[in-house]
């Protein structure tokens, strides 16, 4: 007999309402509540990152021929296509989700599943939105700054709205589970090996935890159009 999931989805729902309810009170510029356990998780996924995501990355990079990365790329940016249309959606952006749903079709139909991307030639640019974004078109304020361990840093809003998205993908539940977990694999690691290609390109490794609240902030509220400083 399986354990029922709604314990564990009801607990999930309920981390992400204590999340958007302290992100509704948005603190003044500078100030870092949760600095000190920020703090040793930015010291823990430091060692995590040398320890075991730098190597993994590298083997990554260097082993996987750039076709094959480009073509689960694809694929994975696809099946997460139909959680953005929903954001969409929410955000009040019709013409977006209908962009972003030709866009789902074409790469579907004419990319054989998303493995290419036919769509992008044709106009149809990747776009993608989420739900931390929409929870800002809705008004509701970044929150504190986090760092969560493996993850690494973000704001109490952010935080929330990665939780909603896990539940927000239409397509995600007709997917076999080891499909799911193999998007979610790629992600990660194509995620960390991109991150890794970027900081080397620059000459950059940000070592200073300021630095990286600073980045991550700046980063984020770019995309958002915000133009607080951290």
């Amino acid at each position: 007999m399986h354990p029922s999931p709604f314990p564990l989805l009801r607990r999930i729902c309920a981390g992400a309402s204590l999340l958007l309810l302290a992100a509704c009170a948005t603190p003044p510029d500078g100030v870092d509540r949760y600095e000190d356990a920020n703090r040793r998780h930015f010291a823990l996924n430091q060692r995590l990152d040398r320890i075991f995501l730098e190597p993994a990355a590298r083997g990554y990079s260097e082993t996987v021929p750039g076709p094959a990365k480009a073509a689960v790329r694809n694929f994975a940016s696809n099946v997460g296509l139909p959680g953005v249309v929903v954001n969409n959606v929410a955000q009040g952006d019709l013409p977006g989700a209908g962009r972003n749903s030709l866009r789902f079709v074409v790469n579907t139909v004419l990319g054989i599943a998303g493995i290419f991307d036919p769509a992008t030639p044709m106009g149809l640019a990747e776009k993608r939105t989420d739900f931390g974004t929409t929870l800002h078109v809705w008004g509701v304020g970044e929150g504190d700054f986090l760092v969560l361990p493996v993850m690494g840093p973000t704001t109490e809003r952010d935080a929330a709205g990665r939780i909603v998205d896990l539940f927000t993908n239409p397509l995600k539940p007709l997917l076999p589970v080891g499909t799911r977990r193999a998007v979610g694999a790629f992600r990660f690691a194509d995620g960390v090996s991109r991150k890794r290609d970027a900081a080397l390109a620059r000459g950059l490794v940000i070592e200073s935890y300021e630095d990286m609240r600073a980045g991550a902030l700046a980063r984020r509220r770019g995309q958002l159009g915000e133009g607080r400083s951290p």
